[in-house]
């Protein structure tokens, strides 16, 4: 995840411009909120001819945003004064359409080795306010499913999923997992430490099974479990 790659100033322009061509929309702006750089997603949707322009703007100052400003900005502000990670959705006014759009928007507030505060911003356009997609597929004559989660990819093989459906929506511990699915406790615990990884959770304050199952509870729907459960058997 971004939040925890991100150093310094430098590192943030290199996430930009590795994302020069991005479907999602980055930009770094300053603890003012003015534009530094962002990448080409980013420019299209404030409706600014050129980067030079944009530079130095913020938001109340780009004239297709300024009407709403306070909607869009409202999470950048709290992101920057509480010095926190920021998500949610919004509405934004855009060129192409007549209604706003709604869009995912990340803000992760950083400082440089100077000390100062910047903010890297990530938007993602939605297609039918949809936060959450799921496809099936076989690899190596093995189904695997996939979520597109905010703005992250997530693959689960058959039988983490199996657990991940044990812990969220029968609460079963390590030994009741392996006892109902015939494997070994350490095989079962072996599985679940794969699932922090592929969720990028690294601290062993977090490493814990309850915070996982609260954090699955959170992350998948209900009515998206039972699409998958008809393709996967138990």
């Amino acid at each position: 995840m971004l939040v925890d790659k991100l150093i310094n100033l430098k590192t943030a322009t290199n996430i930009v411009n590795d994302n020069k061509n991005s479907s999602f929309g980055y930009a770094i702006k300053s603890a003012k909120g003015q534009v530094i750089t962002c990448n080409q997603m980013f420019l299209e949707c404030t409706g600014v001819a050129s980067l030079k322009e944009l530079q130095g703007l913020s938001d109340q100052d780009i004239e297709l945003w300024k009407d709403d400003v306070y909607d869009y900005a409202i999470g950048e502000k709290i992101s920057i004064d509480s010095k926190s990670y920021y998500l949610s959705t919004e509405s934004l006014a855009n060129q192409t359409s007549i209604e706003p759009i709604t869009i995912l928007t990340e803000k992760i507030p950083f400082y440089d080795e100077d000390d100062k505060n910047y903010i890297l911003v990530r938007i993602k356009i939605l297609e039918n306010n949809d936060l959450t997609k799921c496809r099936i597929y076989t690899l190596n004559d093995a189904p695997i499913v996939e979520f597109k989660y905010y703005f992250e990819t997530l693959k689960f093989t058959a039988k983490e999923y199996r657990i991940l459906k044990y812990l969220i929506e029968h609460n079963l511990e390590y030994n009741q997992i392996a006892k109902l699915m015939n494997y070994t406790p350490s095989s079962i615990k072996a599985c679940i430490s794969k699932m922090y990884d592929n969720l990028n959770i690294y601290s062993k304050d977090y490493r814990k099974l309850n915070f996982l199952r609260s954090l699955l509870k959170y992350m998948f729907l209900p009515e998206l479990n039972k699409e998958i459960s008809k393709i996967i058997r138990f």
